[in-house]
């Protein structure tokens, strides 16, 4: 068992030792969790991801996009494109669609 986490039974607040929680050790998260997570995980997550489906549908269907750049993206530590992916997109024909 780790030393560090370890405190007195005086000094706890159930008198059994242990830590906290309170801990100047204590290592918080940098990771971004959209929609939260846990306890406090947000309400209307289900409804976001479901209109950023209907709208990537409806982008799929109804537009034609291609880079105006070249641009070569890097993985590390994230996924990332150094001019930012630059795209032009054309509505595509409503006769296009039909044929």
């Amino acid at each position: 068992m780790n030393s560090a986490l370890m405190q007195n039974a005086e000094e706890s607040p159930s008198g059994k030792g242990g830590s906290t929680g309170t801990s100047s050790t204590t290592k918080s998260s940098n990771n971004f969790m959209p929609f939260g997570g846990g306890p406090r995980l947000c309400a209307g997550s289900e409804l976001a991801k479901l209109e950023m489906a209907i709208f990537i549908h409806y982008l799929v269907l109804n537009f034609h996009w291609k880079l105006a750049a070249p641009d070569q993206a890097f993985a590390y530590p994230y996924v990332d494109f150094p001019n930012a992916l630059p795209i032009t997109i054309q509505h595509r024909s409503s006769t296009k669609l039909h044929d």
